[in-house]
């Protein structure tokens, strides 16, 4: 293979490698150490990629991954092995989804007991305020001024049993 192309090919997936790299460290400066000197080292080596055996992307990411790992071990935390392995494509966004799902249900769980849940689960399902606020019999200003209450009720609630990124990740964010 053309050094030059390998470069190129190296530069262009730079952040894709970098973000692998941190998701095993949890350090972004160790994290691009160790892309820079893997992508030097394969380099030097271009001439061991098999294209029989790997594709050009996933040989390169092997490679990162067994030097943060070596980083990390040298570092002496071994955090990363609660880290989920890439087994599949889409497994990260699998691994996500079921964080999302779990979250949801806990932040559920602890604010069904407030009267205005009934409320929130009611637009959730795609009901429009005027049409909660003829069911109910009260204005549709008040139905969104009770939500507007509940959801400033919630968010302290929320803030005391889970953390910001629990709470954006259970969001979509």
């Amino acid at each position: 293979m053309n050094p030059k192309l390998f470069e190129t090919f190296l530069a262009v997936h730079r952040p894709l490698l970098v973000a692998r790299a941190e998701q095993i460290t949890g350090d972004l400066d160790l994290a691009e150490d160790v892309v820079q000197t893997t992508s030097i080292y394969l380099l030097n080596h271009i001439h061991r990629f098999d294209e029989s055996r790997a594709a050009l992307l996933t040989w390169v990411t092997g490679a990162v991954v067994r030097r943060a790992r070596n980083a990390v071990r040298a570092r002496g935390d071994f955090a990363y092995a609660a880290a989920p392995e890439i087994t599949t494509p889409g497994a990260d966004i699998a691994y996500e989804d079921a964080q999302k799902l779990s979250l949801l249900a806990q932040m559920q769980e602890l604010l069904k007991g407030d009267v205005t849940f009934a409320l929130a689960e009611r637009v959730a399902t795609g009901e429009t305020i005027e049409q909660i606020a003829e069911t109910l019999g009260v204005s549709g200003q008040a139905v969104s001024q009770r939500l507007a209450w509940a959801y400033k009720r919630w968010r302290r609630v929320l803030s005391r049993n889970f953390t910001r990124a629990e709470i954006e990740t259970a969001l979509g964010r």
